[in-house]
């Protein structure tokens, strides 16, 4: 017979069967498109949801190598939040504590944290990274951080002097020139002393020891250091920001 002539006498018998023949009919030809419609579905409501429910950031920044009580933690940034009058009823104010960095294993866990923190510096959505000293030298060395000379007064850096966090440009230069590459030895010096270096940099400075830091979170090797992206587009709330953490 004819394919035509079949198809016209499925079709006739589709016709004239009962429901219960049609829809098993229509379930074993149609069921995985049925199947694919709803999880496509399914997908399309779940990132409107998402979309909808997604706010942009009035603040945003990151902690690594940091832990301490989610509770405490969450009750230093809605007194920050308040103090400043931040909108965190229509905007996100983050600060991500989960990122770990370990610059000694270089781990995958290690590489993944580099990953996401160079992603979103490069579309300015951190407005600042606190870390400890070895990590926050890794980013340092890497012209991630404002020089504290552009962004703060003199007035404010000799109230700070004590806290600041200074690389050697010189270093640096040297530690990226190719005449170098081969026989270059890492010179040590104090990150706190700038009369150890040749060029000095202020780019960052140790917060650990001021009492809302210190009792809020605890990190690695019990030093952090906090230094502000150039590419962060919230400069006025860092510079808030760390106005707060050195209130007494």
């Amino acid at each position: 017979m004819p394919v035509m002539d079949e198809f016209r006498e499925e079709r006739e018998a589709i016709k004239n069967a009962g429901w219960d023949y049609k829809l098993k009919y229509f379930w074993d030809y149609y069921k995985w498109f049925v199947i694919g419609g709803i999880v496509a579905l399914f997908v399309i409501i779940s990132i409107a949801k998402d979309v909808m429910n997604t706010k942009e950031f009035v603040f945003n920044g990151v902690l690594l190598n940091t832990f301490g009580d989610d509770a405490v933690m969450q009750e230093f940034k809605d007194n920050f939040a308040k103090e400043y009058e931040l909108d965190t009823d229509n905007y996100e104010l983050l600060m991500d504590t989960s990122l770990r960095l370990d610059m000694e294993a270089y781990d995958e866990g290690s590489r993944a944290t580099l990953s996401r923190v160079l992603a979103s510096l490069s579309v300015g959505d951190l407005d600042f990274i606190i870390a400890d000293p070895a990590a926050f030298e890794y980013y340092a060395t890497s012209a991630t951080f404002y020089d504290l000379r552009e962004i703060l007064s003199t007035e404010k850096l000799t109230a700070l002097e004590d806290y600041i966090f200074y690389v050697d440009q010189a270093e640096i230069d040297r530690r990226m020139s190719d005449a170098y590459a081969d026989d270059y030895t890492p010179k040590e010096y104090d990150h706190r002393d700038p009369d150890s270096m040749e060029k000095p940099i202020p780019v960052g400075l140790y917060i650990h020891e001021t009492p809302k830091v210190s009792t809020t979170f605890v990190f690695k090797d019990n030093q952090a250091v906090i230094g502000i992206p150039p590419s962060t587009a919230r400069l006025e709330t860092s510079l808030h920001f760390i106005d707060y953490i050195f209130e007494k």
